[in-house]
């Protein structure tokens, strides 16, 4: 998948550490602590996403849903929706019922981000299938699947629920702060996962 990652030199992210763990001895600070940790991450060799920069990149279809799609990782489909009321903002969630806004946003763990758009593009629900996460990805990266969020290239969207093809090449994020995720981990799902994830149009 081809987006912009947020990254440094490992020098660079050492000094910057340095001097963010000394601020913190002194008075705490809820930027400074979201700014280190980004450091810290970055130290480890990972790299950072920001969510607006990459869904305003990638763009949209010319049925005006978006190419990138987000979801809870322990999730199998997702669909997206966009609420024009709301400045025409997606909003990504799990699940076949549709709920009002207000209950999704804040009542419910199938919601999963909002994206905004300025498209003016009628707009019509679609599906798509989550991605699984291989055994190997896994087996490197051990946390809650359902703190985690995974992050696909939209092949083509489905007017239906289970009738979209599967993704080919995910990244699985970790929060961090606002729009920002640190990318845990990055894979290509082979033919034979893919056919395997086909097989939840049978489930």
């Amino acid at each position: 998948m081809n987006v912009t990652t947020v990254t440094a030199t490992k020098r660079e992210a050492q000094d910057k550490i340095r001097a963010y763990r000394n601020r913190l001895k002194r008075a705490a600070d809820d930027e400074y602590s979201a700014t280190l940790k980004a450091y810290e991450e970055i130290e480890k060799g990972k790299a950072l996403i920001d969510l607006r920069t990459a869904f305003a990149e990638a763009g949209l279809f010319f049925d005006g849903r978006p190419r990138l799609a987000i979801a809870r990782a322990d999730r199998k489909e997702v669909w997206v929706d966009r609420y024009d009321k709301w400045d025409g903002r997606f909003v990504f969630c799990a699940g076949n019922h549709r709920r009002s806004v207000w209950k999704t946003r804040h009542s419910y763990p199938d919601l999963i981000t909002e994206v905004w758009t300025d498209s003016q593009i009628p707009f019509r629900r679609g599906y798509t299938l989550v991605p699984m996460i291989p055994a190997d990805i896994r087996e490197t990266c051990k946390k809650d699947l359902g703190k985690l969020r995974v992050l696909w290239e939209v092949e083509e969207w489905s007017g239906y629920s289970l009738g979209s093809g599967p993704p080919r090449d995910p990244f699985l994020l970790s929060h961090l702060a606002g729009s920002l995720y640190v990318i845990e981990a990055a894979w290509d799902l082979t033919e034979i996962e893919r056919l395997i994830m086909t097989g939840r149009r049978e489930a």
